[in-house]
């Protein structure tokens, strides 16, 4: 079987590979860019020289709520660039400025719930990549990484500026993006672009470049065409960003304390315009923000997003085989942390990724500190794709090293992509991968991995099936695997109306069904999940109803959140979830989501509520709560998880964040609090308290604390 398997892994690989297609394009959407002399003064009003004459975009169409219709109000996009940057000015046309919706001065904050404009650049043309840049009517500011077409990476932090300003009968803006934040092929004269609009009070989400039925639109499959790119310089393409921390620890459980200084050093170098060289010495993470807490109701590892800075750089290079979570070969979040979540001191670490000619390339070298149980260790990811066509790829990855282990291991893959051009069947995709890991100390039989899916992103129907194979042993140390010796499949399709009047913009209703077995056809997970209704009203409050049938077969005993025994056996897991989401958009918001039923032999019913406060864009408070009543045989628990934040933005530079998080599965409190200083993009300054208490006995005794000042600036050359 499992010859066949790795058989069948490969016809899938060569298929893809050799692939013939029919590629049928509409340009209709495509302008050139007016490359300009004199650069405009970037302060929201469009009254510079430059914009005139330059290309004006103006054919939005609406996405939401009626595909392809027409806006209630115009937008004007103006393109202009010359040797050092990209300039983009917009008019976004509103007969009733006072609806403005403008809450968010945070800067890395999430601006989908304001008006806003997005631009969307894929500097390679390739229809899976891109940069993602967004600003509101405050002219706050936000950014991501678009990977493959499905990666959405808004921790990643480009340098670029952006101002707005409100008139009479629309607002402005103007954006300046330096070419030197951006990886490009100088040789290439055509870009994709696309711009998008948010008009809240009215929730329409327009766009220059659409076509019928299309799902998510912000990803660079949609891209239109700037043509007309050249001469682009990016200068010596050296950036180089020292920061310094000073830290003063006190430990409560020795009562000891300590103060160090702690230098680090970044510096990225553009070798090319398309290939960037990256480098990090005493790696410094402290200003990182904290994770979410999370309580696990299974036995099965939770996965953390990777949110520090070093690594975000160009993480979509490393993105395999579009595995978001169990099977990834390289997850960056096991380096620097060993097996407890405790902090792995990196001396250096070095990085190349970009593209040469048709090939994204990226190579990563960390040398990890020791600890007290970890020995040095030098760790290296290896990743290679080759784009035969557009959307199209076939590549392959590489690692060695375990960061949380002294023994030695090995992981290579091969993945390939395809997505047809073809307009009868867009937006139709596949995907294909195959993997294997060696490790010293264990039994490397069953070492191997392999998967497809092939999916249709469509508005109206959306549909994917995908299937995946880990063997017992397939254990990649720098990558995520939290079930092995498994067979899964799974198929998931979503029915969307659009009702043309009425109180609801879209009704959803979906069927998901994953069928998991050993190798031998046992069954271990089987899950049928109806959502039955979802809706979605024109203000964009959200209901949704699902029922979730789902067997789970648990071959060994585990204690469920490390107290309560769950014995070997055959068990149901049906439950119900009801859940309210009032608009994001409102000054005051609630979410309410209610689950109840079978569980591990017993009941479990689950109690989230989340509450949002923004009086002001000035001052946001949240507050949420967990309960999660478990009745088991072994024994019952009220599971309590807290958290309460609050945000003051002073204005678009200074902030003070400060979090707090409490469950009763650990009795642990945190707080982070972090005041922020953001003069302009590539400066940033941090004052950070982080304080830690256990709860014993009713009362909390404070296990740790630690004052962290940090100062980081970017010279560009």
């Amino acid at each position: 079987m499992k010859l066949i398997s790795l058989r069948f892994a490969c016809a899938l690989l060569c298929l893809f590979v050799h692939a013939v297609h029919a590629q049928v394009e509409n340009y209709a959407t495509e302008f050139r860019a007016r490359h300009i002399a004199t650069a405009p003064v970037i302060d929201g009003l469009l009254n510079d020289a430059a914009w005139q004459g330059a290309p004006q975009v103006s054919n939005f169409k609406l996405i939401d709520p009626v595909a392809q219709g027409i806006p209630s109000e115009g937008t004007e996009v103006w393109v202009a660039y010359d040797t050092e940057y990209l300039y983009i000015a917009a008019r976004m046309h509103e007969a009733h400025p006072e609806l403005i919706v403008r809450n968010t001065l945070l800067q890395k904050n999430n601006l989908g719930t304001d008006d806003r404009l997005v631009v969307v650049l894929d500097t390679f043309y390739d229809r899976q990549n891109g940069y993602f840049f967004e600003v509101n009517a405050n002219g706050q500011r936000g950014d991501a990484l678009l990977e493959n077409n499905t990666n959405f990476l808004d921790d990643w932090d480009g340098i670029w500026q952006a101002v707005s300003a409100i008139g009479a009968d629309s607002w402005t803006t103007e954006i300046a993006i330096p070419f030197k934040t951006l990886s490009f092929d100088p040789r290439a004269n055509t870009w994709g672009v696309n711009f998008l609009r948010d008009i809240t009070h009215t929730r329409e989400w327009l766009a220059w470049s659409t076509i019928a039925n299309q799902e998510w639109n912000i990803m660079p499959r949609w891209m239109g065409r700037m043509n007309g790119m050249s001469g682009m310089e990016q200068g010596v393409g050296l950036d180089v960003v020292p920061s310094v921390s000073v830290k003063r620890r006190r430990n409560f459980e020795t009562g000891t304390t300590d103060t160090e200084l702690e230098p680090s050093l970044d510096a990225f170098y553009k070798i090319t315009p398309s290939l960037t060289g990256a480098l990090t010495i005493n790696t410094d993470f402290s200003a990182t923000e904290v994770d979410d807490r999370q309580v696990n109701f299974d036995r099965f590892s939770l996965f953390f997003p990777e949110k520090r800075d070093f690594f975000l750089q160009d993480a979509g290079i490393f993105e395999f085989g579009g595995l978001q979570e169990n099977g990834r070969p390289f997850f960056s979040r096991t380096i620097g942390l060993d097996e407890n979540g405790e902090i792995v001191d990196i001396n250096a670490g070095a990085k190349i990724t970009g593209r040469v000619n048709s090939w994204n390339i990226g190579a990563l070298s960390i040398r990890q500190d020791e600890t007290a149980t970890l020995d040095a260790d030098s760790l290296q990811v290896a990743r290679v794709k080759y784009n035969y066509s557009e959307g199209a790829y076939v590549g392959g990855i590489a690692t060695a090293g375990d960061p949380q282990g002294n023994n030695g291991s090995s992981t290579i893959g091969f993945d390939t992509r395809y997505q047809w051009q073809n307009e009868a069947i867009r937006p139709l995709e596949a995907t294909a991968w195959l993997q294997q890991t060696h490790n010293d100390n264990q039994d490397n039989d069953g070492n191997t991995a392999w998967g497809a899916d092939i999916r249709y992103p469509e508005d109206k129907w959306f549909t994917y099936f995908t299937y995946l194979q880990i063997g017992e042993n397939f254990n990649p140390a720098m990558g995520f695997v939290n079930r092995t010796g498994i067979r899964d499949s799974r198929y998931f399709i979503r029915y969307r109306n659009r009702p043309e009047k009425g109180p609801f913009l879209a009704t959803n209703h979906w069927l998901f069904v994953q069928h998991l077995t050993d190798f031998n056809g046992n069954p271990k997970t089987q899950l049928v999940d109806f959502g039955y209704l979802e809706l979605f009203t024109r203000r964009s409050d959200l209901w949704w109803f699902q029922y979730i049938l789902q067997r789970e077969v648990v071959d060994e005993p585990f204690d469920l959140l490390d107290r309560l025994p769950i014995p070997a056996g055959d068990y149901r897991l049906d439950r119900w979830t009801a859940n309210m989401e009032t608009a994001p958009q409102r000054n005051v918001v609630f979410t309410l989501n209610l689950t109840g039923g079978e569980f591990f032999g017993g009941h479990r019913r689950t109690y989230n509520a989340s509450t949002t406060w923004k009086p002001s864009p000035h001052f946001e408070l949240f507050a949420s709560m967990e309960l999660a009543d478990v009745e088991l045989p072994s024994g019952d628990f009220l599971v309590r998880l807290q958290s309460l934040k609050t945000t003051v933005a002073f204005n678009i530079k200074w902030a003070w964040i400060t979090l707090a998080q409490f469950d009763n599965v650990s009795n642990q409190l945190g707080i982070n609090s972090r005041i922020r200083w953001i003069p302009e993009a590539g400066q940033e300054y941090f004052l950070v308290f982080d304080h830690g208490a256990i709860r014993e006995n009713g009362s909390f005794r404070s296990t740790q604390n630690e004052t962290v000042l940090k100062l980081s600036y970017t010279f560009r050359f």
